[in-house]
């Protein structure tokens, strides 16, 4: 038996949600390599610990640098996670705004933390060398100031970036079984994250200096490479026609589909 013109399907049209998810990870592994970039860059900087050293480091390409990528990096990483609460707002909506929700609190502050303080510096800078003894004591009560907002824009963006990595980890355990894996990438971040904010709370910290840069390197580029290969594969897995008619009738998309059946992980 075979479908006449009238009855039979028509071609499905190509999915407009795979240029977005492979635009997604595209910039999820570029995340990975400033995530590399923000851990190394700091110890080729020479700290700054006097005003007149803080004048100075806007001179520094190297510090000008920093902060560029330092204000991109967080972009990039929210867009490949808005991308994976994307897919899994099918099976978990509420987790899945959540993460957005937390992921979206991280970039804007961390953004915003570095365009404060290219704007700190540059303006120092600029201040400085013809200031006289009471605009240079001006200056440093203003820096003060400029420290104590940089911080509690700190404790506020690592609480973001924990709810966000918590929700999609928790997300991504609730999908179909052969998509689980990249949880494991979230849950790393979680773990890192929850160490800092315990110690902004004044609880501890178990991964400081050293420990800490080690437990970074090891863990947080490799897991942004990781769900940005996952989300290059849920690119293709959305982009492929269905393999026959009744596929074509399913509703959803034909990833979950394979996936529920056990065949596109």
């Amino acid at each position: 038996m075979h479908l006449d013109a009238a009855t039979a399907a028509p071609p499905p049209a190509p999915s407009r949600a795979s240029p977005a998810m492979r635009a997604a990870a595209l910039a999820g592994a570029a995340s990975a390599l400033t995530t590399l970039a923000l851990i190394l860059l700091p110890r080729l900087i020479e700290p700054a610990t006097t005003m007149e050293a803080r004048a100075a480091r806007f001179g520094d390409t190297l510090y000008r640098s920093y902060l560029l990528v330092h204000a991109l990096h967080p972009l990039l990483a929210l867009a490949a996670a808005c991308a994976v609460a994307q897919w899994c707002r099918r099976h978990s909506p509420l987790l899945a705004v959540l993460a957005i929700g937390g992921f979206s609190a991280w970039a804007m502050a961390e953004a915003l933390q570095q365009c404060m303080s290219w704007v700190a510096y540059q303006r120092l800078a600029l201040a400085w060398p013809g200031a006289d003894a009471a605009r240079r004591a001006d200056w440093a009560a203003v820096w003060t100031a400029y420290q104590v907002v940089w911080d509690a824009l700190y404790l506020f963006l690592v609480v973001g970036f924990l709810v966000g990595n918590t929700a999609l980890m928790a997300a991504l355990l609730r999908g179909p079984a052969g998509q689980r894996w990249p949880a494991l990438a979230f849950a790393g971040a979680a773990l890192l994250t929850l160490d800092i904010v315990a110690a902004e709370l004044g609880a501890g910290s178990l991964l400081s200096g050293a420990a800490g840069m080690w437990a970074y390197l090891a863990i947080q580029p490799a897991a942004r490479l990781a769900v940005a290969l996952w989300l290059w594969q849920r690119a293709a897995d959305a982009a492929a026609p269905p393999r026959n008619a009744f596929e074509a009738t399913l509703p959803g998309s034909p990833p979950l589909h394979r996936a529920v059946n056990g065949e596109g992980a």
